[in-house]
């Protein structure tokens, strides 16, 4: 029976002609995409939340420089050709930046998601740390929610809404159904990264950047302070002029 499988020399052939073959589709999308507009706006996104994130990182909770990372990534697997992969990047995006405003404030839950990462939600309520650290996103929405009853910041509250509707949104990028819709296609292990393709993304990820951004300034103490020029000037281009202003105009903040 094991006559029949291929011999480890014929797979590492295959494996370094599977490489080669894969440097070459990574090479034409390098050269293709810099012309497209979609892809430089995406881009741009990437760089302002990573310079924003990047000083509103210190002294924080490690989520902050994890969801920087996966802001940048973004530009990363679009060159890879994995759109479907940055849209569900981009939902483990939303989750961590939700969760910022409540494990800040419980670093003892935030210890228990640590020790148990993999965990599922737990729905004992007679095991309360676990309890609270283990929940579904609207469960934090909700805290976040709350917790602006006491402190009103209406550019938090938008910012949260966004984030709740986009996270519905890009769930179904993780159900299996939407790759088995492309089954009938030829096998395709990269996906169409076209001018229409990339511009619905572009769209998302401006969303669900700029306000991240705005949660995650609120939820620190003194959040704007952290931002130089540079960061303030990337935090108000990426989050709108409109949302800027609000911003300025009232208290921000949650803390």
């Amino acid at each position: 029976m094991a006559k029949a499988l291929p011999h480890s020399k014929q797979i590492a052939q295959e494996l370094n002609q599977y490489l080669r073959d894969l440097q070459i589709e990574c090479a034409a999308a390098a050269k293709s995409l810099p012309t497209s507009p979609s892809y430089r706006r995406i881009f741009k996104n990437s760089l302002a939340c990573s310079a924003v994130l990047g000083s509103l990182a210190r002294r924080e909770l490690p989520l902050v420089r994890a969801s920087r990372s996966i802001a940048a990534r973004c530009s990363l697997l679009l060159a890879c050709r994995q759109l479907s992969l940055a849209y569900v990047d981009l939902r483990r995006f939303i989750e961590m930046v939700v969760w910022v405003p409540y494990f800040r404030e419980h670093r003892i839950q935030w210890a228990e998601l640590l020790e148990n990462p993999g965990q599922g939600f737990t729905r004992d309520p007679n095991f309360p740390i676990s309890f609270c650290a283990h929940r579904e996103l609207q469960w934090y929405v909700s805290y976040i929610k709350e917790r602006l009853r006491k402190n009103p910041c209406a550019a938090i509250a938008g910012a949260v809404g966004v984030l709740s509707t986009a996270y519905c949104a890009l769930s179904s990028h993780v159900h299996a159904a939407t790759s088995a819709s492309s089954g009938g296609k030829r096998y395709a292990p990269l996906d169409d990264v076209n001018e229409p393709r990339l511009r619905a993304y572009e769209h998302t990820q401006r969303a669900v950047l700029g306000s991240a951004c705005i949660v995650i300034a609120g939820s620190c103490r003194n959040g704007l302070g952290k931002l130089d020029a540079v960061g303030r000037a990337w935090f108000d281009w990426l989050i709108g002029t409109g949302k800027a202003k609000q911003v300025r105009a009232e208290s921000f903040g949650m803390v």
